[in-house]
């Protein structure tokens, strides 16, 4: 490990080297480094990755070939023990020239039977709020290949206090929707930073 896993600023720094860089570049880097256990190209080892139906397959690169952890879907933040959240996510500039998120944050699911018993800050959405560090590469339609975006921001974010109180009233709109047995009725609507939203292709989770 080149950083240390208890200390996100450790963790940010190391990240911060993520500026400037490609997928192909951190591919590249992974399999010469690990030559002697990976025959393969490099193109050829990672295509798992750049399948462009597998959302957060990115994420899951930098995981793996940057910070070397294997990537999982564990409701605890990505470093545990510093309590730092790792997203990997576009941003694309529009026509006018300003810049925008190319899609929505997705932080946790909700577990309708367990968010009853919860506080928000015994909550997994806090587990994962609380520090996240961005990983921000810049999206366009003319790149074909998903391994050539350039990652060009490394952000760690943490709410401040008017936030926080904001995120904390979404989150009990939320969770009392869900304790009126009105789950199927929540929508993005409902709230102004932490929204509802359904996953997957079909919109049924």
């Amino acid at each position: 490990m080149k950083y240390d896993l208890t200390d996100k600023n450790s963790i940010y720094s190391y990240a911060k080297d993520l500026e400037g860089k490609s997928f192909r570049n951190l591919c590249d880097a992974y399999y010469s480094v690990n030559e002697d256990f990976y025959s393969m190209r490099a193109e050829d080892a990672v295509e798992s990755y750049v399948n462009i139906k597998k959302k957060g397959s990115l994420g899951e690169l930098v995981e793996e070939m940057y910070f070397n952890y294997k990537a999982n879907s564990i409701s605890k933040a990505d470093f545990p023990e510093a309590g730092v959240e790792l997203k990997v996510t576009p941003y694309k500039t529009n026509k006018n020239g300003s810049i925008s998120a190319k899609e929505r944050l997705i932080i946790s699911m909700i577990d309708y039977m367990e968010i009853v018993n919860m506080t928000f800050f015994s909550s997994n959405a806090w587990e994962k709020i609380k520090n996240i560090l961005l990983v921000y590469y810049e999206w366009s339609p003319e790149i074909i290949d998903k391994l050539d975006y350039i990652i060009r921001y490394v952000y760690m974010y943490s709410p401040v206090k008017e936030d926080l109180e904001i995120i904390k009233s979404d989150f009990y709109k939320i969770k009392q929707k869900v304790m009126n047995g009105e789950a199927h009725l929540l929508s993005e609507g409902d709230t102004l930073y932490l929204g509802a939203a359904t996953k997957s292709a079909t919109s049924k989770n």
